[in-house]
């Protein structure tokens, strides 16, 4: 129960981020066969360029998921912190995704990119493709008493086992991104020399050195 409680609490307070900034912004929609792009209008641009790749990447992450979400896919896109993030709700009856349109810092552990557009959205639609996929034929116990529609790989999967998938999916669809970083192997290589690598629990941590990006370099 308290992890459901904690999944609620994480997905309401992630969408009250992405939506900061829609007071005072004139909202657009560009619809493809698979997703509705949301975006304020100085944000065009940006969007349409997404749009534009956005079914390319769709189909190359159900490929290699082995799985399609045929649902609608919202996504929302925005700026409201300045700052290189996205995010993606992979509930079953509605999933949705959130893109910042910021690109990081060329020193950070996200600097390794060819089109930083491409890289967020390939992790982001990996989530969503994952997550959402059902594990069999029948929904299970726990995807029927959960209190929000998630299906039971949400429920289920550690951290480390989440990110670290749309973290190799970024990678290996995009030839960019956190896989291609010497970042990422300088981090494993100290940890290595050392006899540190971080155990499950550790890589699943969002907090402690590096504030929770185990999940996303070593997982």
């Amino acid at each position: 129960m308290a992890r459901r409680v904690l999944w609620a609490a994480l997905l309401l307070a992630g969408t009250r981020i992405a939506l900061g900034q829609t007071p005072s912004a004139p909202w657009r929609t560009i619809e493809t066969p698979h997703f509705r792009i949301h975006f304020p209008a100085p944000f065009e641009p940006w969007a349409r360029r997404a749009a534009g790749a956005i079914e390319s990447i769709h189909d190359r992450v159900s490929e290699a998921v082995g799985f399609r979400v045929e649902r609608p896919i919202d996504v929302l896109v925005g700026d409201p912190q300045a700052t290189a993030n996205g995010m993606a709700f992979p509930f079953l009856d509605r999933p949705f995704i959130v893109l910042w349109t910021t690109s990081p810092e060329p020193e950070s552990e996200l600097g390794v990119w060819t089109d930083w557009m491409e890289d967020l959205v390939t992790h982001e639609v990996a989530h969503i493709v994952h997550l959402t996929r059902p594990r069999n034929r029948s929904r299970g116990i726990l995807t029927r008493i959960s209190p929000i529609p998630l299906g039971p790989l949400t429920l289920q999967s550690p951290r480390w086992l989440t990110e670290g998938y749309a973290t190799l999916l970024e990678g290996a669809l995009s030839g960019s991104g956190r896989p291609a970083s010497s970042y990422r192997a300088m981090v494993l290589r100290r940890f290595a020399i050392e006899g540190k690598l971080p155990g499950y629990g550790a890589l699943s941590a969002t907090s402690g050195w590096l504030g929770g990006s185990m999940a996303y370099l070593v997982g």
